[in-house]
């Protein structure tokens, strides 16, 4: 996933931090939401999550990405 950041910094740095168009609340949510898809598939055997398989209209500027 890449938004422009998923560390406290969002918090800490307001203002500092390029998080697109999403808010530092909803940049937040996007790190918590998909390192939670990411762990229920790989740790947990569940399906995959559309989150980590196509873009989302909740998080816009969050994208799943490889090496």
């Amino acid at each position: 996933m890449r938004t422009r950041d998923s560390t406290d910094a969002v918090w800490l740095a307001r203002g500092a931090i390029q998080t697109g168009s999403m808010s530092p609340e909803q940049t937040v949510a996007a790190v918590r939401a998909y390192v939670g898809a990411f762990l229920d598939a790989n740790l947990q055997g569940r399906p995959l999550d559309a989150l980590l398989a196509r873009p989302s209209l909740n998080y816009p500027d969050a994208t799943v990405g490889g090496p």
